[in-house]
Formats: C-alpha cells, sequence, structure tokens
C-alpha cells in the first residue's frame, strides 16, 4: 500500500473493546504518534471498526514505514506501508 494523502483510513478486527473513545486509541506511523482524526463503527459493515488518522508532515517521503494501532495499550498487528 502506498500512501500519498495526509489522511490514512483502514478497517480493523471486529469489536475492539473502546474503539468508540478517540482517547483510547494510539497509532504510531514510522514510530512517531498520529493524530487520531476517528475511531469507532465503519459505518456500513456490521461489526467492522475503522480508524482514522492523519499522517504526521515529517513522514512524507519517508518510503516504506509501519503503522503501529493499540487500544488501551494492546497492540494490533503492524502494517507496513509506503509513504511518498
Amino acid at each position: 500500500m502506498t500512501i500519498t494523502s495526509r489522511v490514512c483510513r483502514w478497517s480493523l478486527i471486529p469489536c475492539w473493546p473502546n474503539l468508540n473513545d478517540p482517547a483510547a486509541v494510539r497509532v504510531k506511523v514510522g514510530g512517531e504518534d498520529a493524530e487520531v482524526a476517528y475511531a469507532g463503527a465503519q459505518g456500513s459493515l456490521f461489526g467492522l471498526d475503522q480508524v482514522n488518522v492523519r499522517r504526521p508532515r515529517s513522514l512524507a517521503g519517508r518510503g516504506e514505514v509501519s503503522i503501529v494501532p493499540a487500544v488501551d495499550g494492546k497492540t494490533a498487528n503492524t502494517v507496513r506501508v509506503s509513504i511518498r
């Protein structure tokens, strides 16, 4: 996956506890904290949750980085993406 925009969105494993509380969600992109713009129900697919984050501007052109989401300190699977 290549990310060129500032807002990234992805759907996560169903029913993460406290996903509806953005304060409980932390996302690191390339080792840096990313702002969580939305965390909650995906909307059109029942039981699927979604997190929208704004990638830090400092990562522009960085290439391949890891995205590490966590809720209440419990880390989900890491995803590798390429940022242009």
